[in-house]
């Protein structure tokens, strides 16, 4: 006969045992016939987290599916918490945090920007003329 496995632990076709999920997976409910499944983007395991669950990426890294670790973004690059990339505020556009949210914006009128990497606060946008 065959015996439920403890939550958050899974059992995998073939196997007497139960097991937690591999590093850069998840328990996917507490329902029996529960699976592991890979990190969504933005999230990572290293098969640390408590039961099972993913960890959100933080401020300026950034993760792809099925993850074990965040990656930091590249000098001139940000992201927000959560993000599967990085990106640099194009040209005419600067970085401002607003609200703990880090978001590219345009320059303010009679300033311009001409990096196209630009990451810096308003005094990056130089004035006209």
């Amino acid at each position: 006969s065959c015996t439920p496995c403890d939550y958050p632990t899974v059992s995998q076709a073939g196997k007497t045992s139960c097991a937690p999920c591999a590093a850069g997976k998840f328990v996917n409910s507490e329902d029996l016939g529960r699976q592991c499944e890979e990190c969504p983007t933005g999230k990572f395991s290293d098969g640390t987290q408590e039961a099972g669950q993913c960890d959100t990426c933080s401020t300026d890294t950034y993760s792809a599916q099925g993850s074990t670790i965040c990656t930091g973004c590249d000098t001139n690059y940000f992201s927000n918490a959560g993000s599967g990339s990085c990106e640099a505020c194009g040209k005419g556009k600067f970085l401002e945090t607003v609200s703990g949210v880090k978001q590219c914006t345009l320059c303010p009128a009679g300033r311009y920007n001409s990096a196209a990497d630009q990451t810096g606060l308003v005094e990056t946008c130089q004035v006209c003329g």
